[in-house]
């Protein structure tokens, strides 16, 4: 018996570039994403690489942004004036010759304007032009302006209006290399209180700080030389408030917080809210006006984003209080929305949940943002999801003096799918199977009370432990069944459910999914958080997949409620129809979205015209190719104009497509979903159901549940019989679980459904004597073309299913441990990826799973290491390229053991040719045991000695496929009493 994985390629390995969301994210990528049906597991990425921009990307795309803006009519101080273009097209006058000025094209391949190598006091004492800028009825709120200076030169830029010899601003210009210059950052300047209208003209001067006399004026017989590149400048405008950030230097800068990997740099200062006269909270309706706020800290937050250009931050305060009339608390996260074209998916989907009735939803409000006067484009200033006073508003544990207390312990809890994985923690689980979750709050440290800890841990367990078996019981109607609405909240389940599935948010089911229980209340699903990726069709213009249900399979419980419990269904097209009034009113024309819309353009224009966006950036995260770049499409394959309207509108359009198909539909889900039941196995302790499982769509376990737990006995792991009398265990390594092949029927056949534990008496069990590798190298083949695994599945994926780099190699490294003397605590092993003098390390190139599975998609050499208390052994992995890869000619195996009744021992397989002979041939090796009264061989070669005798067995290795060869050896074996 032996599964898919053991056909020379693993089945897990084989990709389908259509579904390689399930691929890349749920193999390698954090953010990952499986919309349509396919789920990223965030808990499983391990690094995310971060793209080179193009320049021919950024540039075709900031002219759609001006264009954009121009048809518009948004006056001309809005938009980016590039005054290497500008000076060509005779809109600014010439600079004076002695600044010796002329065209430069900077790192990032933009052209601005370079003086010579000019006296500094000249340049100090001489006016640039820089243009007439069109406010029209608009008011600025910061000038932004892009400019450098020579790395030997230090000073400001001084801007005038209309001939002014006196300066109505004044910043900074950050010291670059100049040859070439270095790209340069987008600086900030407040210039909210000139409240400036109409035509202005402006020009500029340069003052090194080195031509300055003492009393601030300038030396003009200084003789310093040095250059300036002056590159493009613009205005954001007023009606959107700012958040800006001065950070203490001293303790940690801006770029260090943006260069910690896991959040973990923090940076101290002020906060200062800056807003438009008279504005109007959209949260409390009520005026409110600038304010300065102390940081305890902003740091980084996020996963996939943080490694984007534009980068997230959670922020608290030293004390709590209000913003923008959201209500007071410490703790507010600035979302970067860097996925999201339209900055508005986020606060749609919010609007949506409060209307529909999610308590606890998030308040927020669209802002721009200035850090250390760096403009950082637009975000979204947003509450948190915690536990707290003005968020969810449950009873804290945390704060009890005796937690455990009967009364106490019910609540409150917060609870997720999964923590971040760039937070570099592992929070505690609860539950089991399917239904297992993570702890956020209560929060453990090692200043915890282990037995507190246990015991709310223990509770949360077995409260969805009670609700599992009151839905699986949903609908019967036997005396002392407990209705699961007792436990769970029934209307919170049907929304939050609706809403992950309506959106396609391929981020569902993953660490931004919450539920909470309230103390002596039910668990109730929420609040909603994370919906800009993979949600709402934001990562594909050419997004045209409206039908279908598929997120709605990955929510715990709701689809076998649906099945089982008639009232549950027609509660769901009940919310389904409010939801869907809603939906349409909201994206109709002039609607709420509209009106988000326009409320949001000025910042958004802004916004891209110095940050870039997932769609503007074009990163192909669908493909295997590194640096592979998209072109933008509409759905039936025309070139498509990206800007924010348009991408307003397909927004638009996915809500009130999607919505149709819903309506015709929704009372009929269930035949609209994938067969789950052929995907889920049931795990049972003593003939009691413990856990059920699934697989996602490649037969792959998604989830085993912890151990249980037998007062003297010891758990070996969940067992079943096959439909041939043989055992099969099921755990986290296979990689077929929904199927098994079958040695002499020569096909696959189904797996059993049930599994059962097994466990062993705790006196019985003997402690790890030795643990040693049957190999010291093993070689694993990468595939780049997959021609073996496209013959063997015979196209059924497609002719471009093996486009691109490595298909990914996953190796089980339990098949050559050996443990004396038995097996029984091999599952106890610690395994771990190290280098070559036994180090632990993180590698992009392997990753490590669990149980000793290795996922390998890089050629290079890896070394694993087994250990258990103060035993270890480490093997050596050679990836290479396939098409290097050789065949043996001969096999040699143990010539004799000499055993006894009871003992176990393994055959040794050794080929005439070890250097690049695939790992996977060991598996291939067959093994006949002449007489089966004496002794029981596995598909591994371990033997176990039954009766007293002598016998033989012969190991086969089948090579018709590869070579038209078969490979013999004989062992002798002889059973003592």
């Amino acid at each position: 018996m032996r599964d898919m994985s053991k056909f020379s390629r693993t089945a897990a390995g084989i990709s389908k570039k259509a579904v390689a969301i399930a691929i890349a994210f749920a193999m390698s990528l954090p953010n990952a994403a499986y919309a349509n049906n396919v789920t990223a597991n965030y808990q499983t990425a391990q690094y995310e690489e971060e793209f080179e921009d193009t320049e021919e990307f950024h540039a075709d795309h900031m002219q759609e942004i001006l264009d954009e803006a121009e048809a518009m009519g948004v006056p001309n101080a809005f938009i980016r004036h590039y005054l290497a273009s500008d000076l060509e097209e005779g809109k600014i006058a010439k600079p004076a010759k002695a600044l010796k000025i002329k065209n430069a094209t900077n790192a990032e391949g933009v052209v601005g304007l370079s003086t010579g190598k000019v006296n500094l006091a000249t340049l100090a004492n001489t006016k640039i032009d820089l243009g007439k800028f069109d406010f029209g009825e608009y008011s600025p709120a910061n000038l932004v302006y892009n400019f450098a200076a020579g790395k030997k030169v230090k000073g400001k830029v001084y801007f005038y209006l209309d001939g002014s010899d006196e300066a109505f601003a004044e910043g900074v210009v950050k010291r670059s290399n100049d040859d070439p210059w270095a790209k340069t950052k987008s600086l900030a300047i407040d210039v909210r209180d000139l409240k400036l209208t109409g035509e202005k003209q402006i020009s500029m001067k340069f003052v090194a700080d080195s031509v300055l006399n003492g009393d601030g004026t300038i030396n003009s017989a200084a003789t310093d030389e040095g250059k300036i590149y002056i590159e493009s400048l613009f205005f954001t405008e007023s009606s959107t408030p700012v958040v800006s950030f001065d950070i203490d230097k001293e303790v940690n800068t801006v770029d260090s917080i943006n260069g910690s990997p896991v959040h973990s740099t923090m940076g101290y200062g002020m906060m200062n809210i800056s807003v438009p006269e008279g504005y109007v909270s959209p949260v409390s309706k009520n005026v409110v006006t600038d304010k300065t706020y102390e940081l305890d800290y902003i740091r980084g937050r996020g996963n996939s984003t943080w490694l984007q250009s534009k980068k997230p931050y959670k922020v608290k305060l030293e004390n709590s209080e209000e913003i923008l009339g959201m209500p007071a608390n410490k703790h507010w996260a600035l979302l970067a929305n860097y996925f999201d074209y339209t900055l508005l998916r986020n606060r749609y989907t919010f609007y949506l949940a409060e209307k529909l009735g999610l308590d606890y939803t998030p308040n927020s409000v669209a802002v721009d943002v200035v850090m250390d006067g760096e403009y950082y484009g637009s975000y979204q200033l947003s509450e948190t999801v915690r536990i707290d006073e003005n968020r969810i508003e449950i009873d804290d544990l945390e704060e009890e003096e005796n937690p455990t207390d009967p009364d106490k312990i019910t609540g409150g809890y917060l609870l997720s799918h999964g923590s971040g994985w760039l937070k570099g923690e592992s929070l505690p689980t609860v539950g089991n199977g399917d239904t297992r979750l993570c702890v956020e709050k209560p929060e453990y440290d090692s200043n915890t009370d282990e037995e507190v800890k246990q015991a709310e841990l223990d509770y949360m367990g077995d409260y969805l432990a009670q609700i599992d078996e009151a839905v699986a019981n949903a609908g019967s109607n036997e005396e002392g069944v407990v209705d699961w609405r007792t436990l769970l909240d029934e209307d919170s389940l049907i929304t939050y459910t609706l809403m992950q599935d309506f959106t396609d948010n391929g981020d569902a089911y993953s660490g931004s999914t919450y539920y909470y229980k309230p103390r002596n209340d039910k668990l109730y699903c929420g609040p909603v958080w994370d919906f800009d990726f993979v949600a709402w069709g934001a990562y594909d213009t050419a997004y045209s997949d409206f039908e279908g249900f598929g997120m709605s399979q990955e929510a715990p419980w709701f689809t076998e409620l649906y099945g089982k419990d008639e009232k549950f269904r027609e509660n769901v097209v009940k919310k389904w129809n409010e939801f869907s009034a809603l939906l349409k009113d909201s994206a109709k024309d002039e609607g709420y979205l509209d009106e988000m819309a326009r409320g949001t353009y000025m910042s958004a224009l802004a916004n891209y015209q110095a940050v870039s966006s997932y769609l503007i950036d074009g990163i192909n995260y669908w493909s295997w190719e590194e640096d592979e770049h998209f072109e933008c499409y509409d759905e039936d394959g025309n070139p498509y104009t990206l800007n924010y309207f348009n991408e307003v509108n397909r927004l638009k359009a996915f809500a009130t497509r999607r919505a149709a198909w819903f309506d015709e539909n929704i009372e009929d889900m269930s035949s609209n979903y994938n067969n789950n039941d052929d995907y889920k196995f049931e795990l049972y302790v003593d003939d009691k159901l413990y856990a059920t499982v699934s697989v996602d769509d490649f037969g792959v376990i998604k989830k085993m549940p912890e151990e249980p737990k037998k007062d003297g006995y010891a758990f070996l792991g969940w067992f079943a019989k096959t439909q041939d009398g043989n055992e099969i265990e099921l755990n986290s390594d296979i990689s077929m679980a929904t199927y098994v092949y079958d040695d002499e029927l020569k096909t696959k056949i189904p797996a059993p459904r049930k599994y059962y534990a097994k466990f062993v008496k705790t006196s019985d069990v003997k402690e790890i004597e030795s643990l040693k590798f049957t190999k010291d190298t093993l070689y694993v083949p990468l595939y780049f073309d997959d021609e073996f695994a496209y013959k063997f599945y015979d196209g059924e994926y497609g002719d471009d299913v093996f486009e691109g780099e490595y298909q990914r190699e996953v190796v089980k490294l339990r098949r050559f441990l050996v443990v004396k003397p038995d097996d029984m605590l091999k599952k106890n092993v610690k395994w771990e990826l190290v280098d070559e003098k036994g180090n632990p390390i993180v590698t992009e190139g392997a990753t490590l799973k669990e149980e000793g599975v290795v996922d390998i998609s890089a050629l290079g050499t890896y070394y694993v290491k087994a250990s258990y208390k103060n035993l270890s052994a480490t093997i050596k992995l050679v990836a290479f390229d396939s098409s290097e890869e050789v065949y043996p000619t001969k096999i040699t195996t143990t010539k004799s053991l000499d055993m006894e009744v009871g003992d176990t021992s393994n055959i040794e397989v050794k080929f005439d040719k070890e250097e690049k002979v695939s790992y996977a041939l060991y598996d291939k090796c067959k093994y006949i045991v002449a007489d089966e009264d004496i002794v029981k061989v596995d598909e591994l070669g371990k033997v176990t000695a039954k009766k007293a005798g002598v016998t033989s067995v012969i190991t086969m290795l089948d090579l018709d496929y590869e070579t038209g060869a078969t490979l013999v050896a004989s062992t002798k074996i002889n059973v003592s009493p």
